[in-house]
């Protein structure tokens, strides 16, 4: 079964575009580039490259869209809110530092920590990012997280197998990817995640 060409997909990508150029280059871009919406530098590459929200809800979409296989909660305005924040500091380049203030429950390390680590390091843009935590643990476990969705269908299917364990340096402190991007773990007193862009 096709879980990649699916009429959701489709219709999600459909809307991002549309959000992005309008509904009438919308269906020019599906109809120009129906035989590669999802693959290797297709149509669904090319939008969650202008869009981090579009990224997360179709590449992501294990972890934030609520199917029948998963344990997903349906997302709250704040969570969008974020992402288009997220979006000004990385891709429409408004400012580069941001500190996000939220309640116990948010889902503050996937929505923010998670999603943008797995945007950043699919798409290149950080070569180099630090993973600071209270504790340890707090870190071992993002990585394992980030890992885990570096490895879903969607992300393989456009992206290719950027996890490779025989090949790069893969542990609970150190992810390296088969693109050259690293990601490596520090205990520290506050959680955030510090990406060579936020350097310049």
């Amino acid at each position: 079964m096709d879980i990649i060409n699916t009429k959701e997909n489709r219709a999600l990508l459909f809307k991002y575009l549309a959000k992005l150029y309008g509904s009438d280059k919308a269906k020019e871009l599906m109809k120009k580039h129906k035989n590669n919406l999802f693959g290797k530098n297709g149509l669904a590459y090319a939008t969650g490259k202008r869009s981090i929200e579009y990224f997360c809800l179709h590449f992501l979409q294990d972890f934030f869209v609520p199917k029948d296989n998963n344990l997903t909660r349906p997302l709250a305005p704040v969570h969008y809110d974020i992402w288009r924040e997220l979006e000004n500091i990385f891709i429409h380049n408004t400012h580069d530092k941001q500190e996000f203030i939220l309640p116990r429950g948010c889902a503050k390390t996937t929505i923010i920590d998670m999603a943008l680590s797995c945007y950043l390091h699919c798409y290149g843009i950080s070569p180099f990012t630090i993973v600071l935590a209270n504790r340890e643990l707090d870190a071992v476990n993002f990585v394992d997280q980030t890992k885990k969705a570096l490895k879903t269908p969607y992300i393989v299917h456009t992206f290719g197998q950027l996890v490779n364990e025989r090949r790069r340096t893969v542990n609970k402190l150190e992810l390296e990817l088969d693109n050259d991007v690293n990601e490596h773990i520090v205990s520290a007193p506050l959680f955030q995640i510090n990406s060579e862009h936020n350097l310049r």
